[in-house]
């Protein structure tokens, strides 16, 4: 892929998630934009529509009707004349697996790319703007809306009743008066005002030709922000981040990759086992650690059923305030290593097949793209949490769980596993009962495993375990915003 393709291909992604078509545009006037915009790249033949209808469904007609956030959640209930009275989404969003996959092998052309752009800020404008329709007797358009319906549309049946009787903190509680911040919140203001850029480039145009270079550099007592640009290209290097005040700034997810091959099984150089701990691509030990617009990739192969020692982590966050914008995570068993501290990562994509977000972490995932490539089956997340007077635990929010293989939504790592969904699209890959006890049926009374306006053919929760919990607003509510992880006192200096 070109600078010039990655560049549109980001763009598209961006216009995209900023789509504020939440609000009802009917059913009728979006899916005539897409048509006559399909129309216009394919010609007029219906044969040729329908052919395209399936690079454009899962991410641009989805994406037009209801923004990156999903439907808004009274409308979704209602169906109303929105999309979602038609149809269920099936394949929503998959955002860059539509764009990047489907589009990125046909579309070659910045033209194109400018094309689909141009379309994506169409659909964001007013309702007014939307209106300037084809005929309604249209034929073709009706027999491409006829084949869009067989195709996608689904009912969801509504899911069963929170069970009440069961253990579990209320995570009512933020935990401000605990805060521990290396220097205090005031050193926070000061490291953001006090930047410093490093460069790294694979060519020799920068300070440093490698990560590891870069952050050798800094000193251990840093107490400033210290950006270390990292320029386009795929570093192969084992990198460890024992530095506070980091941030890694990518060119894109697509154009900057650090990667790594170790697996638990590795030998280190004290000839043992580096084990899953030891196994990370990056590890990440300081705090106020943030990553913006690169990827993190272990490219050890996916493990097959029962193997020993293929844990293969990415990335490893083992210090406090860590925060991540417009990052891909790439594995296959025990991809994000999501250890321990408060984290917060916004508009990310992650990739495996067990366990593949992992640790005892107290982090905040919005708006994030998990997807897995389980053969046959995995699991999506792990929490450790061991107590249930501890504070950490994961909470998704207006997420979108997609891929291949059958997934629970959560094991449960550590007696008092903490993992809640809201607001958040399932695929049909989830497996009907949701959550695994870890075969310790001790864990049924302890763990808090929730899900809160869930949709998609994977929310149907009438075959979940029973010690699962459908969430009501209140119990919800201190999972939905980045009070969370305490993001109102340290987010702002990121």
């Amino acid at each position: 892929m070109s600078h010039d393709e990655a560049f549109f291909e980001d763009l598209v992604e961006d216009s995209a998630m900023a789509l504020p078509l939440a609000l009802a545009l009917s059913t009728h006037r979006v899916l005539k934009l897409v048509y006559k915009s399909v129309e216009w790249r394919t010609g007029s033949s219906s044969q040729g529509i329908l052919g395209a209808r399936a690079y454009i469904r899962g991410g641009l007609l989805s994406l037009a009707a209801f923004g990156w956030n999903g439907p808004q959640e009274e409308e979704a209930a209602a169906g109303g004349g929105t999309l979602l009275g038609k149809l269920t989404l099936v394949g929503w969003i998959k955002v860059k697996g539509v764009f990047s996959e489907s589009f990125g092998m046909r579309m070659r052309g910045s033209g194109s790319w400018l094309a689909l752009l141009a379309l994506l800020v169409l659909s964001s404008s007013s309702s007014r703007l939307v209106r300037a329709d084809v005929d309604d007797d249209d034929a073709s358009y009706s027999s491409w809306l006829d084949e869009m319906d067989k195709t996608s549309s689904s009912e969801d049946k509504q899911p069963g009743k929170y069970n009440t009787n069961h253990d579990g903190p209320p995570a009512d509680k933020t935990e401000r008066q605990n805060l521990e911040v290396t220097g205090g919140v005031d050193a926070g203001a000061a490291a953001a005002s006090a930047i410093k850029t490093i460069v790294v480039a694979k060519d020799g145009s920068g300070h440093f030709t490698t990560v590891q270079a870069a952050v050798n550099s800094i000193p251990k007592s840093n107490k400033q922000r210290i950006i270390i640009s990292i320029k386009a290209g795929i570093y192969r290097e084992k990198v460890k981040v024992d530095k506070p005040w980091v941030t890694f700034q990518g060119a894109g997810p697509r154009l900057t990759e650090i990667q790594w091959g170790d697996m638990a099984s590795t030998k280190g150089p004290d000839g043992n086992e580096l084990k899953t701990f030891g196994s990370a691509s990056v590890a990440v030990n300081g705090d106020h650690f943030t990553a913006r617009d690169i990827s993190f990739r272990n490219t050890a192969p996916p493990p097959p059923g029962g193997a020993v020692g293929r844990q293969a982590v990415a990335l490893r966050i083992s210090g406090d305030f860590g925060a991540f914008f417009n990052v891909n995570f790439y594995g296959a068993q025990d991809t994000l290593y999501d250890h321990k501290g408060r984290h917060y990562f916004y508009r990310c994509y992650i990739e495996g097949s067990i366990d593949f977000i992992f640790g005892n972490g107290r982090s905040f995932y919005m708006q994030c793209r998990l997807h897995s490539i389980a053969n046959p089956s995995g699991s999506l997340t792990a929490q450790k949490r061991a107590t249930t007077t501890e504070e950490t635990g994961f909470s998704f929010v207006k997420c979108v769980v997609t891929g291949s293989g059958s997934i629970y939504l959560g094991r449960a790592w550590g007696p008092a596993s903490r993992v809640v969904f809201s607001l958040t699209y399932f695929d049909n890959i989830i497996l009907p009962q949701g959550w695994f006890d870890w075969a310790d049926p001790n864990r049924q009374k302890t763990v808090f495993y929730g899900e809160y306006k869930c949709f998609g053919p994977g929310a149907n929760r009438d075959k979940r375990v029973s010690w699962s919990r459908l969430l009501t607003p209140k119990q919800a509510k201190p999972f939905l915003h980045t009070g969370f992880i305490n993001g109102e006192l340290w987010l702002t200096s990121t």
